[in-house]
């Protein structure tokens, strides 16, 4: 029992050390200006850097001292006495959990089970951010995909920071896959990388958690992770986990990054058609790993179908194949094999972390059109509907609304045919004035399958099809609805290249049909 204690309370100390940032708080992390870089020279690279290398470090600009905002904070205090401070950002029947800031500008969270509390104390006021503090760079998000299903999310951050007194900058990668399932439960990774101005790591640290499964045979709940300092050429590391607590030293060249600084050095420098072969050090690996990264293209690609520069990560055998812009912004990352990252806002990624649940439940999301007679609801909270503004002298055929889903680049438009002499054709007649008005803007709009029943909604009809509009291959699922007062058209379109992912959604929209 008393080893276990131990252990346990090393873990703590060294996740402690990991996230708030190991050393003294007085000399890491003081507040440090965002460093821009001079026009015209790409992000992080000073003028006069030989193509393809790590730029050499600037002098670190003078930063007068500023005082730093008291800020108000939750306290959370267990039976065996202990008090643990912070903002608390969750708290259920189950678990609380408290995101703790340090002096220096580390973040640390700990999770405490409900049966551990024995009282919670909320601070008052609002909590302030410390003046002068690290300053943000970038903060991405994204809805992780496996196929057509939304699996879990992703957080990207960029900080310009001070450390050992010297400017630099802090990269942290937060990713939560969600329960897929009793023995399947969900996991949560945290990894923080420190570096100078070359994007060469100062402080390396990283964390996995997992929940525990369901049922007699599920996993239990389990924490584990490395973190350490780079100092004289050598990461020096300390492991943690279940049963396991020891100390790792590691030779560091010059020159070599971790995970996400190389990552982002590439995206910084010069791009060239090349994959570069290196070495990055990583503690989740606990040591070195060869890679071989870079871009394979850097223009649109000539049918439209992939827009953006072609970034290849080789490690293992596999090779992942992700695209972004022509600055450091993702347009579709591979993570993982299978593993998709796709940007959206925060407020998306929050709605699909709550498994999909905003404040509204599915009845009240559902889009009704009294005026066609017919309801849809959107396939997941990643889908907003734009109604289209109406006129009461518009009677002729109009748009009713649009749904949009700006991370797969699809649509959904719901037009209105009021009835008249065109309702009165029959489906081939029909079928034959809608093929005629698309390929007036897709010449080469061609039939993949051929007119069917819309199953569950009765007088009505579908068929895909393939075509390109605007230099951009698009398929479409047309639906045709018979209303008594007319017709419903819905233009269910989305990119070739991306139809294994659009198409599940989109056949959850047709599902979700319901007629007034």
């Amino acid at each position: 029992m008393r080893s276990v204690l131990a252990s346990l309370l090393f873990a703590a100390l060294v996740l402690t050390a990991a996230l708030a940032g190991a050393g003294p708080a007085a000399a890491d992390d003081d507040p440090a200006p965002d460093l821009g870089d001079p026009p015209g020279v790409p992000a992080g690279e000073p003028p006069g850097a030989p193509a393809g290398e790590p730029p050499a470090a600037p002098e670190p600009p003078a930063d007068p001292v500023r005082p730093k905002a008291q800020q108000a904070e939750d306290s959370v205090i267990l039976h065996n006495g202990s008090v643990w401070t912070g903002r608390i950002i969750k708290e259920d029947d189950s678990v609380i959990v408290v995101e703790h800031t340090s002096a220096s500008g580390g973040v640390a969270r700990y999770t405490f089970p409900r049966s551990e509390v024995k009282q919670v104390k909320r601070a008052a006021g609002v909590e302030r951010r410390p003046e002068g503090g690290p300053r943000p760079i970038r903060d991405e998000w994204f809805l992780l995909r496996r196929g057509g299903r939304i699996v879990g999310t992703r957080r990207l951050e960029l900080w310009s920071v001070k450390s050992s007194g010297k400017p630099g900058y802090r990269l942290e990668e937060k990713i939560e896959f969600f329960a897929q399932g009793p023995q399947l439960p969900a996991t949560r990774t945290h990894r923080i990388e420190k570096v100078d101005l070359r994007f060469e790591p100062r402080l390396l640290a990283w964390q996995e958690e997992g929940d525990a499964g369901d049922g007699p045979d599920g996993t239990r709940r389990y924490s584990r992770g490395a973190s350490g300092r780079v100092v004289d050429g050598e990461w020096r590391g300390s492991i943690f986990g279940a049963g396991d607590a020891r100390t790792l030293k590691v030779r560091v060249p010059q020159g070599t990054r971790g995970r996400l600084g190389f990552r982002e050095h590439l995206l910084r420098i010069p791009r060239r058609i090349r994959l570069l072969d290196t070495r990055i050090i990583d503690p989740d690996r606990e040591g070195m790993v060869a890679v071989r990264a870079g871009f394979t293209s850097v223009t649109d690609s000539p049918g439209g179908e992939r827009r953006g520069h072609e970034f290849h990560w080789e490690e293992g055998g596999r090779r992942l194949i992700s695209f972004f812009d022509a600055g450091q912004r993702v347009i579709r990352e591979e993570i993982s094999e299978g593993i998709v990252a796709l940007p959206v806002s925060e407020a998306q990624a929050v709605a699909a972390r709550s498994g999909g649940r905003t404040a509204e439940d599915a009845a009240s999301r559902e889009v009704k059109l009294a005026e066609a007679g017919i309801a849809f609801t959107p396939p997941d909270t990643v889908w907003t509907w734009q109604p289209s503004m109406g006129s009461p002298t518009n009677t002729g055929w109009r748009t009713l609304g649009r749904l949009d889903n700006r991370v797969l680049l699809a649509d959904a438009r719901i037009e209105w045919h009021p009835r008249g002499t065109a309702s009165e054709r029959s489906p081939a007649q029909v079928e034959a004035w809608l093929l005629r008005r698309l390929r007036a803007v897709s010449p080469d709009l061609r039939i993949l399958t051929t007119r069917a029943a819309v199953q569950g909604v009765a007088s009505s009809w579908r068929m895909e099809l393939g075509g390109t509009l605007k230099k951009e291959s698009i398929r479409t699922i047309a639906v045709v609805v018979d209303r008594p007062m007319g017709r419903v058209v819905l233009l269910l379109a989305g990119p070739a290249g991306a139809w294994g992912q659009v198409r599940p959604a989109l056949e959850r929209l047709l599902t979700s049909i319901r007629l007034l």
